[in-house]
């Protein structure tokens, strides 16, 4: 409103004369969303499940101790939720199985802009054998407008993490994973010093590595920077292994069944995946399976 002699004002409306402000807060998950997502998470079970973008550890345990079970998936025996330096409650999470035991965990900044840098989570991990492993996970957002810039911020980060992995492996730790989003696909440039100049096995290469194909003329069809034939969605989420824990993959994979196509049919989903609101994200869930 803005009368003759009035500076510029807000109101709620003629009835009430109300002036002032209201907080705007995000829409409430639906419920089906995250049913679709404790789905995929039951279906894969994994002994050590990282995830990114948990508002907080009371939603967490949560979704682990009365959602999981509804789909006849254990409750994770232990789960840490690290709080990032994003503003809007994107933390990372990490959650293990009786007899994984997380020894300790580290944080390393890997940069960005000057008031916003980013963080790689380094967590030592002992298995139920006595082995350790050494779980690198990374979640790189989107941080500038313009890809170019996007790019070179990019670059450095990858340049800064293949420096901590190859600290790691010059300590004699050799038992690695680099896993998270890094929100570009494998050909980019700015990957390369990561996915190029080190030792790491991508494990979308591995022989073992299964997904279900998409359907109709996409089977055949190799986009530019897609998983692999007939698989048609841009990589952005990756699991980097060191040669050692790459040679000892037994089984590994993709599941995107509670991700919603944008065209209909494109790949397999859940039945209850019927539109975009509902899916359990734009990501699939990676997995593997290593001998420990």
């Amino acid at each position: 409103m803005k009368g003759v002699h009035h500076s510029t004002e807000t109101k709620a409306s003629h009835l009430t004369d109300w002036n002032g402000w209201i907080e705007l807060q995000t829409l409430p998950v639906r419920p089906t969303a995250t049913d679709n997502k404790a789905q995929v998470i039951a279906d894969v079970n994994a002994d050590i499940l990282l995830l990114h973008e948990v508002e907080d550890r009371a939603s967490l345990e949560e979704f682990n101790q009365d959602v999981l079970p509804k789909f006849d998936c254990e409750p994770y025996a232990q789960s840490f939720v690290i709080q990032s330096n994003d503003m809007r409650g994107l933390e990372t999470a990490i959650l293990l199985r009786e007899g994984y035991v997380l020894k300790t965990i580290k944080t390393h900044l890997i940069g960005g802009y000057s008031d916003d840098f980013q963080h790689l989570i380094e967590y030592e991990i002992i298995t139920p054998t006595s082995e350790k492993l050494w779980v690198l996970g990374i979640y790189l957002a989107i941080q500038d407008a313009d890809e170019k810039t996007n790019d070179v911020i990019r670059k450095s980060q990858m340049i800064n993490i293949a420096k901590i992995y190859e600290s790691l492996i010059a300590e004699g730790k050799t038992n690695i994973i680099i896993t998270g989003t890094f929100n570009a696909p494998s050909y980019c440039n700015s990957l390369s010093p990561l996915l190029q100049e080190t030792n790491t096995k991508d494990i979308t290469k591995h022989l073992s590595f299964e997904v279900d194909c998409d359907e109709g003329d996409d089977a055949s069809y190799f986009r530019l920077g897609a998983y692999r034939l007939g698989v048609n969605i841009k990589q952005k989420d990756y699991m980097l292994l060191s040669p050692d824990l790459f040679k000892r993959m037994i089984d590994s994979g993709l599941n995107r069944k509670a991700v919603y196509p944008n065209k209909r049919p494109q790949w397999a989903v859940y039945k209850s995946v019927v539109n975009k609101n509902v899916a359990a994200s734009e990501h699939p869930l990676v997995w593997g399976k290593i001998e420990v």
